[in-house]
């Protein structure tokens, strides 16, 4: 399994997203998958248990102003845009097409192939924007 470790300072949601705004429950970084906890906190998804991949993933896309630093690397308490389906760039220029995203067993990341509980994420659309849908049906 390699996770897929995405620039954060490049990554953003395309129009059309589905982004909704969230408070960061732990230090993490734009690009990392999220769940909302019972605090109403967005918390670093993982597939190394049942739970973090049930319910609604989200990626974290973009940090409020005042929080935003140019590292692309968040504090817990920060506020964040959190999109849940849609299309993302990542800008990473060597995203296969024909490879599926997963959550990883490292909280917080994609990887090229499930993780110990399976649950696809997103896909590339082309080397630099990927489809990304955490919503459940």
């Amino acid at each position: 399994m390699t996770d897929i470790l995405f620039d954060p300072t490049l990554v953003r949601p395309l129009l059309t997203s589905q982004v909704s705004r969230g408070i960061l429950g732990e230090d993490a970084q734009i690009g990392d998958t999220v769940q909302i906890d019972t605090n109403d906190r967005a918390m670093l998804s993982t597939a190394s248990t049942a739970a973090g991949v049930t319910g609604n993933i989200g990626l974290i896309v973009g940090a409020g102003n005042a929080q935003f630093r140019t590292d692309g690397q968040l504090k817990a308490e920060d506020k964040i845009t959190i999109c849940w389906q849609g299309r993302v760039a990542v800008n990473q220029g060597d995203l296969d097409t024909g490879v599926e995203l997963f959550a990883s067993d490292t909280p917080g990341k994609l990887a090229d192939v499930a993780g110990t509980n399976s649950r696809k994420l997103a896909a590339p659309i082309n080397k630099n924007v990927i489809y990304f849908n955490g919503l459940v049906s």
